[in-house]
């Protein structure tokens, strides 16, 4: 084998790699040879099979495998010889083989950088540790408590905060389109949850009552077909619902599975606890990182920052769809409708 570096610039090396017929030959008859041992033709004994008959019927497959083999080999003691450290997998490129011929091949490879490591001694953090103040519980347990209120058919037009159990068909230029329309549909009045202006009209409705709720689409719309366009839902109130106030007390704590307020009170501490526990280990990860960025200056791959590249731009690509179809499922409400912009 014989290998020459054509090229080294920064972390990138080339390299032209020559491994000579006779050597392949030799790799491709040990190949054979070992096939003679196990394959099996009608009229020959196992290992008996003359290699010639060998190479008419498996020829070609074992040459493409003892390829592929030399060429995994060859560059990985390419590599290993010149105590390289390779930061991706190299690139081969073919540039000639024939039988009974020389294979020749191009490696490019880019390697690590030599990083000098700082004097960690030197290197001082803060572990911040957070006490779970009363106010944070308390508020956890009205927001528990906000989940837990139960509703209850009301014989009163809607108000804000009451639940209105509703049908509905969007259309936008009298024709319905996707994802605009829900039977049994459960809406809290103010919550923001529609479109803006919707939920507004339907406050001071009846059960019973049917209407017609003219919107406008934000501008910034997930949908680009509905962005910015005017649109009407003809709306069926089929119950309002009001919802009674859940105490924060031992009904509260019966309701999620506690015995007392008290071990309701300390499970919200700890859970808010680890979260701050959580919150603290991240700072401090993100402080080491800016700290050894500021004290470490080396090139990056640039196969390794196209890699990155791509994950984060497929990342962004995925999102977009994401949000595009879900301005195409429903243009209304979620889930079967869209968001409030």
């Amino acid at each position: 084998m014989q290998v020459t570096e054509t090229s080294a610039e920064g972390l990138k090396h080339e390299f032209t790699v020559t491994v000579g017929a006779d050597d392949i030959e030799r790799k491709v008859a040990e190949r054979l040879t070992e096939l003679a041992r196990s394959v099996n033709i009608p009229g020959f004994r196992p290992g008996k099979v003359p290699l010639k008959l060998l190479r008419q019927r498996y020829g070609r497959s074992v040459m493409g495998e003892v390829l592929e083999r030399t060429v995994n080999d060859s560059s990985s003691a390419a590599i290993r010889e010149r105590n390289l450290r390779p930061a991706l997998q190299p690139k081969v490129e073919i540039v000639s083989f024939d039988e009974g011929a020389p294979l020749e091949y191009k490696m490019a490879v880019e390697v690590l950088p030599d990083i000098e490591p700082m004097n960690f001694a030197e290197l001082k953090l803060e572990r911040l540790h957070a006490e779970v103040p009363d106010a944070d519980i308390d508020a956890a347990l009205e927001r528990i408590a906000q989940q837990q209120r139960k509703s209850e058919f009301v014989e009163r037009p809607a108000e804000k905060g009451d639940v209105v159990v509703i049908d509905f068909v969007g259309s936008v230029d009298g024709t319905p389109f996707p994802g605009g329309s829900a039977n049994d549909y459960a809406l809290e009045l103010g919550t923001g949850s529609f479109i803006p202006g919707f939920e507004d009209q339907l406050i001071g409705a009846q059960a019973g009552q049917q209407s017609t709720v003219e919107v406008t689409f934000p501008a910034d719309y997930g949908n680009a077909d509905l962005a910015g366009k005017p649109a009407q839902f003809a709306v069926t109130v089929k119950e309002v619902r009001g919802m009674s106030a859940q105490p924060v007390d031992a009904s509260l704590a019966s309701a999620v599975g506690m015995e007392s307020l008290e071990e309701l009170r300390n499970a919200v501490r700890e859970r808010i606890g680890q979260d701050y526990v959580r919150l603290a280990r991240l700072r401090l990860k993100r402080e080491l990182l800016d700290r050894l960025a500021e004290r470490h200056h080396f090139p990056v791959p640039q196969g390794m920052i196209d890699i990155e590249f791509d994950t984060i731009w497929k990342q962004v690509e995925e999102d977009r769809k994401r949000t595009s179809e879900s301005g195409e499922a429903g243009a209304a409400a979620p889930p079967d409708g869209a968001p409030e912009e």
